[in-house]
């Protein structure tokens, strides 16, 4: 489904850091590439949320991947604090890096910043939409050459 604003979402209650932990494993499998160290960060033992997992799971595994993607040696590390009566997510890498002056087209339908890497363009639009009619926020931190910093936050601690 390409257009996010049609979805149906459900509020359900869930321990997030047992997810958590289910997705790092599924995760790992996507970071095949032997140069790259995958990390996940999971300080809670338990962390009670009331949203959607489905879609909350769609959007951290597609900023795995994409992470997957760009980051050729080093590692990429996904995470999560609790955060103003929400979660905040993060997924780190030490990829190729986006430069400042896309960093406001990072998340524009069909708008890709290398041509040379597979994919349309929309993962990251479809993960903002998610985001947004969940009530929350979706940003990037990146420095080109060095990395990026996506983050998550989402307002759904029980």
């Amino acid at each position: 489904m390409l257009d996010s604003d049609n979805m149906s979402f459900k509020n359900d209650e869930f321990d997030f850091s047992a997810m958590f932990d289910e997705l790092a494993v599924l995760m790992r499998e996507k970071v095949s590439n032997p140069e790259v160290e995958f990390i996940c960060e999971n300080p809670l033992q338990t962390l009670m949320v009331k949203t959607d997992r489905e879609r909350l799971t769609q959007v951290i595994g597609n900023l795995i991947t994409n992470a997957a993607k760009f980051t050729g040696q080093g590692y990429i590390k996904m995470g999560y604090a609790r955060k103003n009566d929400g979660v905040q997510i993060y997924v780190e890498d030490t990829g190729l890096g986006i430069e400042e002056k896309n960093l406001v087209e990072v998340f524009d339908r069909f708008k890709k910043l290398n041509v040379f890497i597979q994919g349309t363009g929309l993962g990251l639009p479809i993960c903002k939409s998610i985001v947004n009619q969940m009530g929350g926020e979706i940003w990037v931190e990146s420095e080109y050459g060095k990395g990026s910093t996506f983050y998550v936050w989402l307002p759904c601690l029980c």
